[in-house]
Parts: C-alpha cells; sequence; structure tokens
C-alpha cells in the first residue's frame, strides 16, 4: 500500500467516522447547531394615515445567491463569505423575510392588506421581494448585520408593465460575545430596511411617483 493511499484513507475514515464515534460526533454537532427566525416590532402607522395601496398582492420573496443559504453568512472581506455551520434560520430567509414584510407594511398603513399570488383576490398592484443582500460584515472595527431589500411593483393585468422600483439597506451593529446577538441584530437591520422602504413608498405617493398604473 502507497504511503499517499494510506493518508487518504486515513483522512477519508476521519471524516465519515469509521473510528468508531463518528455518528456521536455529529450527533453533538447537531445538538449544538442553533435555527432563528427574525422578529420586528413595527410601530403603528400615524393617526389618520391612509395606505398607499388597498390591496397589495405578494408575489413573494426570493433571495439571490449566495443569500438564500439557510446558514449565517460572515463577510470577511471583499468578495470573500464564509458559512455558520452552527447558527441559521429556521426556515428559507426569503420566506421568513417576505412573511415580515407583509405584516410590516400592513401595520405601518403602507398597504391596507396584502394577499399572496395564489389566490383569486382582486387587488390593486403586485409587489415581488428580493433580498439582494443578507449577512453578517465582520471585515470592518465592529461587526454588524446588513439586510438589503429590493421591490418590484408590477400592475395587474390589464396594465402589466413596471410600475416602481424600491431599494434599501439596513445595518446594525452587534457584540458578537453575546448570545444570539447575530440574530438580533439581523432583526434590527430588516426592521431599518422596511422602514426605509415604508418612508419611501409613501414620499413616491405624495409626488405622484407611483401613479403610472392610472394609464396604460
Amino acid at each position: 500500500m502507497s504511503k499517499l493511499f494510506f493518508t487518504i484513507s486515513i483522512l477519508a475514515c476521519l471524516l465519515t467516522g469509521c473510528f468508531g464515534g463518528g455518528s456521536a460526533v455529529q450527533a453533538k454537532a447537531a445538538a449544538m447547531r442553533r435555527t432563528f427566525a427574525p422578529e420586528l416590532s413595527p410601530k403603528s402607522a400615524p393617526a389618520g394615515a391612509r395606505p398607499v395601496w388597498g390591496t397589495v398582492r405578494l408575489n413573494g420573496f426570493r433571495a439571490l445567491a449566495p443569500f438564500d443559504a439557510k446558514t449565517f453568512l460572515y463577510r470577511r472581506g471583499e468578495n470573500e463569505y464564509a458559512a455558520d455551520y452552527y447558527n441559521g434560520w429556521i426556515a428559507q430567509p426569503a420566506d421568513l423575510i417576505g412573511d415580515l414584510f407583509a405584516r410590516y407594511m400592513e401595520t405601518a398603513a403602507v398597504f391596507g392588506r396584502t394577499v399572496d399570488a395564489r389566490t383569486a383576490t382582486a387587488a390593486d398592484v403586485a409587489v415581488q421581494g428580493i433580498v439582494t443582500g443578507l449577512y453578517l460584515d465582520t471585515s470592518g472595527s465592529r461587526p454588524k448585520a446588513v439586510a438589503a431589500l429590493r421591490l418590484v411593483f408590477t400592475g395587474l393585468p390589464p396594465r402589466t408593465k413596471l410600475l416602481v422600483l424600491k431599494e434599501a439597506r439596513g445595518e446594525a451593529e452587534y457584540e458578537p460575545e453575546k448570545r444570539g446577538a447575530e440574530a438580533g441584530a439581523f432583526s434590527a437591520a430588516l426592521e431599518k430596511a422596511f422602514s426605509s422602504l415604508a418612508d419611501s413608498i409613501r414620499k413616491a405617493a405624495e409626488t405622484d411617483d407611483l401613479q403610472f398604473c392610472k394609464g396604460d
């Protein structure tokens, strides 16, 4: 047996646990893994605020790669990311963010209500959300969570053209030595992004930048 083959065999055994205890190690690692869901406390709308749209059809959220991963991602430097096996999302991050977004916009009275794209309920406009960034940035002096979102509003048939596109970015610093601080920072970053989007949509409505739906 060559030395190279012996070395490869040893490495394979170490990785697969063939020396015994491999399943125990894997079980211990799985037990150490923690999963989270973002939580928000959206502010109520100002008294007398009227929704920009009465009913909005939510065509779902999707996340661009690599931000569609269920593991937390760390940005270490330019174009360098690392996955955290021990901490992640309880479900697909885009789905979690989409649900929070709908509740936030309804509570803030930006939308009267949101309906799922799979329903036949009539709506004033449709929106799709895109997660363009979702990571923990450790490249600077202080670590922070970053959430970047894009909204694409379109008219409904027969007026299906693009109405408006909005983008926002939220950041929140955290103390890495505190347990669960990363998850809390993600929640804070998302809330800032949602708040920025809500303000942007309201301002656009006030200046008639959202009135394309009135014509073909």
